[in-house]
């Protein structure tokens, strides 16, 4: 298990996370070998492309420059983020994404959901016989210590390194499966 919190990126074999994600940008990435997360918050479209360029670079060479061949989910909390679409297509673009998708989680976030400032969430993505798209508020004071540290950061900040996971992540309960129903979905071209 792995989650990603700001700046961060990494990747386990069975499941990965996003810490909560209000103006963020969160983006999974399944590739042959893993699943792969990385957490970008809201700075400037140099720094926003410089953390697609790291992540996309560090994950070709993990997945040996395979191309065309895995999935990238991009997650977005609301109405934030307006450059998202084309925060998506420059990330696709450098991981050599087969299929993109972004999710606009719009339901579930408390009572701003799918405005400007809902709760965070955080999302899990887990893969077995089939791949899990889930998400729900976890507060930043209940996250815990546990699986994987980040691999990297795409700019150093030491204050978001660490191996927290919300509490449930091993058995999650009450936590929503992203689908069209609570999210509006872009597929990315």
């Amino acid at each position: 298990m792995y989650f990603a919190n700001m700046y961060c990126y990494g990747w386990d074999h069975d499941a990965v996370g996003i810490t909560g994600i209000r103006g963020c940008l969160g983006a999974v990435y399944k590739g042959a070998h893993a699943l792969y997360a990385v957490h970008i918050p809201p700075t400037s479209a140099q720094v926003h492309a410089n953390a697609a360029q790291t992540f996309a670079g560090w994950v070709r060479q993990f997945e040996n420059n395979t191309e065309r061949k895995g999935d990238l989910w991009v997650f977005i909390n609301g109405k934030n983020r307006s450059s998202a679409e084309e925060e998506a297509k420059y990330l696709k673009s450098q991981l050599n994404a087969k299929h993109a998708t972004l999710y606009r989680l719009m339901q579930n976030l408390g009572p701003d959901s799918g405005g400007y400032d809902a709760h965070p969430a955080s999302i899990l993505v887990r893969q077995g016989a089939n791949v899990d798209l889930l998400y729900k508020h976890v507060p930043s004071d209940q996250y815990v210590a546990g699986g994987r540290s980040e691999v990297g950061q795409y700019m150093a900040r030491a204050a978001y390194q660490g191996n927290l996971v919300p509490p449930d992540h091993a058995n999650p309960v009450g936590w929503h499966i992203i689908d069209g129903t609570n999210s509006v979905r872009v597929k990315i071209k």
